[in-house]
């Protein structure tokens, strides 16, 4: 690590006996309320990282891509932060996810967030997703796919915080920004009632016909800490009918998360998560409509599967130890299949398919 003036220079290799990754990363303090930060990383194709990373280049198996780059102004009631990170904190779940998934890519997004008191904060977020082609009537498109989030969090107590949230992915040929998704306090929902829908490249064969090219989705959370424990509760509500005449063909779609923490001292942490995803969670009838980045999951990996997770984190001065286990039950569901909800309800408890323990042990030490 290397400090010259107000810019920082730190590189931190990582090396096995088959593979390598070389993170380099700088970041300057511009002004007291301005950051900005880079950080590019050079890797052998085989390096096993802890998250989805994409690239689509390598030359003599070597890769070189920049995973975070953004400017950020941060004051005391608000910040916006422009380019290019990791979406999750670690302040709500550490193994799985349901919209900010641990483990998903970094992603190219504009934050506005305002915290103008101790018991409001509201987020908004813009992020541009990969293009993708579909030859549509023997003529190729190109499809631009958005993702609009906002979330309102209320402090009950000092020790407490409840949420609501809402989400669209976006799609359609030369799609630019809806401005009717931009506003802080609107509805997404309620205001794309209100506007022309988008049907680029539906598929017509549906029994009831084409869908429109945004795919909502909304859930509520809530959070209770202290000094030694922590419990995070969260639905993520993919799928419901407002009109009651509809209700008997298509069940309702959703995810549901809880992470519970126990921090007995200064040294160690544990975790425990169960996260559960119903039948057809993230998928839709929308063109590309599917809750991901170049097929890279945003929340949970696969719809119609269940969850379990450990961790433990050991903390000693500038030494840390995290040692994860995951565990995934799954069916015949992934990103990719094809949305058939309509008429065909999947029992929810019933999975197929049991993937090996997934292990991830890292150990750092900041010393210097």
């Amino acid at each position: 690590s290397i400090s010259l003036a107000q810019l920082n220079y730190v590189m931190a290799p990582e090396i096995s006996l088959e593979s390598f990754s070389v993170p380099i990363t700088l970041k300057s303090n511009l002004t007291e309320k301005i950051t900005l930060k880079h950080q590019s990383l050079f890797f052998k194709n085989n390096h096993q990282f802890n998250r989805h990373l994409w690239y689509n280049y390598n030359q003599n198996n070597l890769v070189y891509v920049s995973d975070i780059s953004f400017l950020e102004f941060k004051d005391s009631s608000f910040s916006i932060k422009f380019g290019r990170d990791y979406l999750n904190d670690g302040n709500q779940s550490k193994i799985f996810g349901l919209k900010d998934a641990p483990f998903s890519p970094s992603l190219d997004h504009l934050n506005l967030n305002i915290y103008s008191s101790k018991y409001f904060y509201l987020k908004n977020r813009i992020v541009r997703l990969d293009n993708r082609k579909l030859e549509y009537n023997d003529v190729e498109l190109i499809f631009n796919r958005w993702y609009y989030f906002k979330e309102m969090e209320v402090n009950i107590n000092l020790n407490s915080t409840f949420s609501i949230y809402e989400g669209v992915i976006s799609t359609g040929v030369d799609r630019s920004l809806e401005w009717y998704y931009l506003y802080p306090l609107s509805s997404y929902i309620m205001e794309h009632k209100h506007e022309i829908s988008r049907y680029d490249g539906q598929d017509s064969t549906y029994i009831i016909g084409k869908g429109d090219n945004d795919n909502h989705f909304v859930g509520l959370s809530f959070k209770y800490f202290n000094d030694k424990y922590k419990i995070y509760s969260e639905v993520f509500v993919d799928e419901w009918q407002l009109d009651k005449e509809s209700r008997d063909n298509i069940q309702t779609v959703f995810g549901y998360l809880i992470s519970t923490s126990f921090k007995p001292n200064n040294i160690y942490k544990f975790t425990f998560e169960y996260a559960l995803a119903s039948p057809w969670l993230y998928l839709n009838r929308a063109t590309f409509g599917t809750f991901e980045k170049h097929y890279q999951p945003l929340g949970l990996k696969d719809p119609k599967s269940v969850y379990y997770g450990f961790l433990c984190e050991r903390n000693v001065k500038n030494k840390k130890i995290m040692i994860m286990i995951r565990k995934q039950y799954k069916s015949n569901q992934n990103l990719s299949t094809k949305w058939d909800a309509w008429d065909n309800k999947v029992p929810v408890f019933q999975f197929d398919e049991p993937v090996n323990f997934e292990s991830y042990f890292e150990y750092s030490n900041d010393s210097g």
